[in-house]
């Protein structure tokens, strides 16, 4: 259920063949209104983390979304059309034909949900933090929480609604490829 409410909260028309867009109806039985019309495929679909073009009109993007969506897109991985750059107001443009695209061009209307890398950083261009093992070196709990309350600003206002932030792991061996993301080897860190 809880995956499934920022699919439920973007909800503005409902059509006749999309009551679980209804925002009068109860979460519970819009989920299992969404659920009940769902293919075996589509929810399949809904855990594919992709890396397709931001462009809506780009072939690839715009084949995986007649075929039925997927459920997130990497905001960095994105490219622009035309391999051009692209400033924030651009970016947010960008995402919003995407998840019109979703929304207009899939049999359910499911939105995607844009994923951002916050392990250090909430944007491009946004301010770069210390990584998770040198934040939990510092013993400073509240520093640690008021560089996530930042990271989490930036990404949003980026056009992100999730975040991959740092592990919440206790690192006890140093081959595991991501220990930059660890805030330490010591319970303590973690806890």
């Amino acid at each position: 259920v809880t995956m499934l409410l920022p699919i439920l909260a973007h909800a503005t028309v409902v059509p006749e063949e999309r009551p679980w867009l209804n925002s009068s109806l109860a979460i519970p039985e819009r989920v299992q209104l969404l659920m009940a019309r769902m293919t075996l495929q589509e929810k399949a679909q809904q855990l594919w983390h992709s890396t397709l073009s931001v462009d809506a009109a780009d072939p690839n993007t715009a084949a995986q979304i007649k075929a039925g969506g997927f459920g997130a897109i990497t905001i960095e991985a994105m490219d622009v059309p035309n391999g051009t750059s692209c400033d924030a107001s651009c970016r947010i443009s960008n995402l919003r034909r995407l998840q019109l695209a979703f929304l207009n061009g899939t049999r359910l209307g499911i939105p995607v949900s844009f994923v951002i890398e916050t392990s250090h950083c909430g944007a491009a261009g946004g301010t770069i933090f210390p990584m998770g093992v040198t934040q939990g070196a510092s013993w400073n709990t509240s520093l640690a929480h008021s560089v996530g309350a930042a990271i989490a600003m930036e990404a949003r206002a980026w056009g992100g609604d999730r975040g991959l932030s740092p592990e919440i792991n206790v690192c006890t061996d140093p081959r595991f490829g991501r220990i930059e993301e660890n805030f330490g080897e010591d319970p303590a860190h973690v806890s």
